[in-house]
């Protein structure tokens, strides 16, 4: 039954969907989509009823998660959670008058020394020319490298919530900074899905979001009156492409349906939620499209952030995965590779935990977030769907009774099941063709008559898969760690390779016996060598030239995902680490800042 419901749970109700009501009156009014064309081209107001239909969802979706609260007892739980937390800081506070005042003489004096770095550069013949965005990006930049000294002292012996502060911090500066609007792999795709989840039903698009998505000669035009011509840009005086950047409000474009199967578009969501945010507010579209990549950036951290705190062992180790400057170009910009990486760490973290805690039962909750990790991280690409195949290797001591094993058994195969169906089904009836085609790859992509070809030549197939892949797996390929997509490579690559098979075989304990014994070796090996098997031939037959050679379009960030089960388990040598835990924690952690900050520097605001 519900709990009894108490002033503070209609408080927290309230407090939850207020903000929500208030974009929504603020869309139906003022939003761009309020808007369409008449006959004869003027803009005529109409409302915008698909903004009431988004948040009566939100709405909805908010009461279902209060009312689970109830149930379940966790909406008390945080509650007291919240307030034991406050209460705490006050008495702190309270306390420690000097070590709060010390915290905040520490902070102050960054920003000063920041400020005056900013002040002397900015008078030499190197700095003295860029704009004032330029100036207030390199400023940012000063701030954060001494903020980043900062917290790994602060967090110097958590190693998660240094984690979650340098991640933060940081990608602050790769959301902020000055730089190209797609600098990163298929942006202008990305953003337009992302556009379209901001709707419920009738997508209006406008003509800022069609220039961004559409038109890539605009980019390097827009680049530059952002960080030339800041000014103009807002206030729309500069030419009639930059006045679409204003505000959406008089630049609507069209309108059209839109009916995606929703699970396929799960990592573009949250940046269409902040998209819809920043339209009902009619901020200016080059802020809003800053705004879905924050809210990309701050799902990756949280993700990694309890992945770590899941593991015994390999925290460090899914961290430098997760701080490769590839990866934080990934979650800063849009796309689902953030959200692919962050599930399924998540996936693994769980997991790892049940095999390294043999005498420990499972928990219906833990068998929910690991299943429900791996569905929704492969609702963007569901062709590394051999990847769930790892959830079979569970022992069945782990289960309290058989009916419980086979319930579990059973969940796995309906979910893999249903995450290979939302790509199989629709290449079936679409014939091939239409649905699974990806013509950037050439004119003469053709998915129908490929898959035909590998059937009946599955050797010449094979031969050609194994000569892409030893080349495609060599650990010396800078293509996931320091790439920034079209800008190129940052610095300190050996650096971070070396770094990661440090960690990789001295982040270890006792529990590691058991993932890294020679049966998981194998079976993690054979499992992540299907996956990617399996998404190769998708983009043979997808994206390649009829009857070719070689492979095209797989790209070494889609390696990302499948590094750490691979290193976690078979990187395992029967090691255990006794190094200084603080040392470690500030050795790991500061060369992995520096590296990101480095690339920061040289691809964001040097080369502006």
């Amino acid at each position: 039954m519900i709990k009894q419901i108490k002033k503070r749970h209609i408080i927290v109700l309230l407090a939850l969907l207020l903000p929500f009501w208030l974009l929504g009156i603020s869309n139906y009014f003022f939003s761009s989509s309020s808007y369409r064309y008449a006959h004869d081209g003027a803009l005529l107001w109409e409302g915008n009823i698909d903004g009431i239909l988004m948040i009566i969802a939100i709405s909805i979706f908010i009461a279902g998660i209060w009312v689970a609260g109830l149930y379940k007892g966790f909406l008390d739980k945080y509650i007291d959670q919240i307030n034991t937390g406050i209460t705490g800081k006050i008495k702190d506070i309270k306390e420690n008058p000097r070590k709060i005042l010390l915290h905040c003489v520490i902070l102050i004096s960054i920003f000063g020394l920041a400020l005056l770095m900013e002040i002397l550069l900015s008078r030499t013949s190197l700095f003295r020319y860029f704009s004032f965005l330029v100036r207030v990006a390199r400023l940012s930049f000063y701030m954060a490298g001494g903020l980043t000294v900062y917290f790994i002292y602060l967090f110097r012996n958590k190693p998660e919530k240094l984690f979650l502060s340098l991640s933060l911090l940081i990608g602050a500066i790769y959301v902020i900074a000055p730089q190209p609007f797609w600098y990163a792999w298929d942006n202008g795709v990305h953003y337009a899905w992302s556009v379209a989840e901001s709707f419920i039903w009738n997508v209006s698009v406008s003509r800022a979001d069609h220039l961004v998505a559409q038109a890539p000669e605009y980019h390097s035009f827009l680049q530059y009156e952002i960080t030339n011509n800041l000014a103009g840009l807002l206030e729309g005086r500069s030419d009639a492409v930059i006045y679409s950047f204003r505000k959406g409000t008089d630049t609507f474009a069209w309108s059209m349906f839109y009916h995606p199967f929703i699970y396929n578009r799960l990592a573009h969501i949250p940046a269409g939620l902040m998209i819809f945010a920043g339209r009902s507010l009619t901020l200016p579209p080059i802020i809003i499209i800053k705004l879905g990549t924050v809210i990309n950036h701050i799902i990756y951290t949280l993700l990694v952030y309890f992945s770590m705190k899941r593991l015994s062992s390999g925290k460090y180790l899914l961290a430098v995965i997760a701080m490769f400057p590839t990866a934080f170009v990934l979650s800063t910009t849009y796309g689902y590779d953030h959200w692919m990486i962050g599930f399924l760490m998540l996936g693994f973290a769980y997991y790892f935990h049940e095999i390294q805690n043999p005498d420990k039962k499972i928990e219906t909750k833990s068998i929910i977030i690991m299943i429900i990790s791996f569905v929704v991280a492969l609702g963007p690409k569901a062709v590394y769907v051999p990847i769930m195949l790892i959830l079979y290797f569970i022992k069945k001591e782990k289960f309290n009774t058989e009916k419980g094993r086979r319930a579990y058994l059973a969940a796995v195969t309906a979910s893999i099941i249903f995450v290979f169906a939302s790509f199989a089904i629709p290449y079936i009836f679409s014939g091939g063709g239409g649905y699974y085609e990806d013509f950037r790859g050439g004119s003469n992509v053709d998915a129908v008559s490929q898959t035909m070809y590998v059937l009946k030549n599955p050797f010449t197939y094979m031969v050609t898969y194994l000569r892409f892949l030893i080349p495609y797996l060599n650990i010396f390929d800078q293509n996931y760690i320091t790439y920034f997509a079209h800008s190129g490579y940052s610095s300190f690559f050996h650096l971070v390779l070396i770094l990661l098979w440090f960690v990789t075989i001295t982040d270890r304990n006792d529990k590691d016996m058991l993932t890294s014994s020679l049966k998981y070796k194998i079976i993690v090996i054979a499992v992540l060598f299907a996956t990617i098997s399996v998404f190769s031939l998708s983009m043979y037959i997808g994206f390649t030239d009829l009857g070719a050679t070689e492979i095209a379009g797989v790209q070494g960030r889609y390696l990302i995902p499948l590094l750490f089960p691979f290193l976690y388990s078979a990187g395992g040598f029967k090691i255990q680490n006794n190094i200084n835990k603080t040392a470690y924690t500030c050795f790991v952690f500061g060369i992995m800042s520096l590296v990101l900050l480095s690339g920061a520097w040289e691809k964001f605001i040097v080369n502006t």
